[in-house]
């Protein structure tokens, strides 16, 4: 009873950021609906949301790439981190001429990095510049373009500045038993999903990993 009263303390922090994120989302995802419903193109993968993030995350060459990106859904987002355990970060996305942002939390629910929890919020442009600030002065640039491929959706991430020819593929599933049954593309470079140094929050602090 000691050790389970101590870990539910431990978790006092995070069910107070995110209860507040959530009452703070509610409140700014009214101001910033008007500008999401221009977008011609939806918006990416995250949105409101509490629960599990099942995610493979594969290196990929650029070049390589079997898909015209020129007819994807393409997203710029600026990537601040605030915190790393747990990972808080927020988000500057742009698309078709209009701009929102995000904040996530994250964290590892074992040691497999395939499934983390993850909320995902809507703010508003004064609170993603008062958390900017606060920030831990590690941001990562890239270009997401999002398609559907047989029912999923591929999220190619090319990343720019300091990052400059790193690439990569993300898919989100359902469940981990479609996650592991998933048959890996052959132009595929390197599936990196277990990989803890190819996570976002290890590029913003540690840079791009060499790939053996």
């Amino acid at each position: 009873m000691v050790n389970e009263n101590k870990s539910r303390l431990k978790d006092l922090p995070v069910i107070i950021i995110l209860t507040l994120c959530v009452i703070c989302s509610l409140i700014s995802y009214y101001k910033v609906s008007c500008e999401l419903k221009e977008l011609k193109g939806g918006v990416p993968t995250q949105d409101i949301s509490m629960g599990l993030e099942i995610e493979k995350k594969w290196v990929i060459d650029k070049d390589k790439i079997p898909y015209d990106l020129s007819k994807a859904d393409c997203f710029e987002i600026k990537q601040t981190y605030i915190n790393y355990a747990p990972e808080i970060r927020v988000r500057e996305i742009k698309n078709n001429g209009v701009v929102w942002y995000m904040m996530a939390i994250k964290r590892y629910v074992n040691d497999d990095a395939l499934t983390r929890e993850e909320s995902d919020f809507y703010i508003t442009k004064k609170e993603y510049e008062s958390t900017v600030g606060k920030g831990l002065d590690n941001t990562i640039y890239k270009k997401r373009y999002q398609f559907e491929v047989d029912g999923l959706t591929y999220a190619v991430d090319i990343f720019e500045d300091d990052l400059e020819g790193l690439a990569y593929l993300e898919i989100e599933f359902e469940s981990e038993e479609l996650a592991n049954s998933f048959e890996t593309p052959d132009w595929i470079i390197k599936d990196v999903t277990n990989d803890r140094r190819y996570k976002n929050q290890e590029l913003a602090q540690y840079g791009m990993p060499e790939i053996n």
